[in-house]
């Protein structure tokens, strides 16, 4: 037969429901006169020793900024932890988020397969009804072509005259696309003084040519002289694959 202390030491909950958790004339919660007692709390024991203690104080929340203490880190579990762990997060998740953009600046590439960068691609007449230039107060035809060397796509395009009736355009061609239908078209409708001037043109791949037919006028706007040469320029903006 085990005695009461023995009985002390085994499980407490079956000593319970055999009925052998008894008081006594000792102290409250004691068994026998061993002196030793069980509080429970939610079917938790914890040994005391004379009388019941009180349950210990719950633990302080240490400060957020307590940094490299273990205590100091917020508790994931813990709801009263929440506001300070929804602030570290939106502190970080701002950091990265800015930090993204400034990386952006300078290589706006970074995470793409493919590296893609605004361009100017430009043309100069090379071919001439007559002579080997473009001359004030002497009409000529002229074209201008070229290849970009890589996969291009205008979205732009620009002439540097800044009056009407100085140059016409008879053709903008893509390849085998040719964007101007219709009639001739006024330089000026291209000029860097026009509102909205915006085209559409296939992509071009590097091996394939963008020409540009025209009419040159004897007008002599003011302050050029008659007699003298000019280089016009056609420039075409849009979007080029990177060549590393």
């Amino acid at each position: 037969m085990r005695s009461t202390k023995e009985l002390a030491s085994g499980d407490v909950p079956m000593m319970a429901l055999l009925g052998t958790l008894a008081e006594t004339s000792g102290p409250k919660g004691s068994f026998g006169n061993d002196g030793m007692g069980y509080s429970s709390s939610f079917g938790g024991y914890t040994p005391q020793f004379g009388v019941d203690a009180p349950p210990p104080p719950p633990a302080a929340i240490q400060p957020f900024a307590a940094q490299g203490a273990p205590l100091g880190r917020p508790n994931p579990h813990d709801p009263r932890h929440h506001h300070q762990l929804l602030q570290a997060w939106d502190y970080m998740h701002g950091r990265h988020a800015h930090t993204a953009r400034r990386i952006a600046l300078l290589n706006p590439n970074e995470h793409s397969d493919i590296k893609i960068e605004a361009y100017v691609f430009s043309l100069n007449p090379n071919q001439f009804s007559t002579g080997t230039q473009l001359v004030w107060g002497a009409v000529n035809g002229f074209t201008a072509f070229k290849n970009p060397q890589v996969a291009f796509r205008a979205e732009r395009v620009f002439v540097n005259v800044n009056l009407p009736g100085l140059v016409y355009v008879n053709t903008i061609q893509a390849a085998n696309v040719n964007a101007q239908i219709g009639g001739i078209a006024d330089a000026f409708s291209f000029s860097p003084l026009a509102m909205g001037s915006k085209i559409s043109l296939p992509t071009l791949p590097p091996q394939n040519t963008m020409q540009v037919t025209g009419t040159w006028t004897d007008v002599v706007p003011v302050p050029y002289n008659s007699g003298s040469g000019y280089v016009l320029a056609v420039d075409f903006e849009g979007w080029a694959t990177v060549i590393a």
